[in-house]
């Protein structure tokens, strides 16, 4: 019998301390900034901004992005909308995105692919991780508190 109560006290702990951990990752959603590390050699990066809003099913989010890439050798940024899926487990995001939009191009012939990120989510305002395209790169999302929503 005391066995019996020892385990049950044991796995109502453990599963308490697991709800904890789940209740201590910070929310995701609402609006970001991000930028990149330099690639290409140093001479282009990423910045843009992100809207995480809840998906269709657990652990899953819906995220706008925006996107420009600015390179020294080019006079304009490219810039694109992108549709994207993220899929978050525990303090892990992976965000996959499709363009939706090409609005800018930095030069004639030039094509943009979707960009995609590994992420480690910090606390409410900073995650960090890598940007993993036709480029690859560190990155790291910022808000401000008062852009939380």
């Amino acid at each position: 019998m005391k066995r019996t109560g020892l385990a049950l006290a044991c796995g109502l702990f453990l599963s308490g301390a697991a709800m904890a951990d789940e209740a201590s990752v910070p929310d995701v959603f609402g609006q970001w900034s991000f930028s990149t590390a330099p690639y290409h050699d140093g001479t282009c990066a990423l910045t843009g901004t992100a809207f995480i809003t809840p998906g269709e099913e657990e652990g899953q989010h819906a995220v706008e992005l925006t996107a420009y890439e600015q390179c020294v050798m080019d006079d304009q940024p490219s810039q694109a909308t992108q549709s994207c899926i993220g899929f978050q487990t525990g303090r892990q995001l992976s965000i996959r995105c499709e363009v939706e939009d090409v609005i800018s191009l930095a030069a004639p012939g030039v094509v943009y692919y979707p960009d995609n990120f590994l992420l480690t989510i910090d606390s409410s305002n900073r995650m960090f991780g890598a940007l993993y395209s036709v480029a690859n790169a560190t990155a790291e999302f910022t808000r401000n508190e008062g852009l939380v929503s």
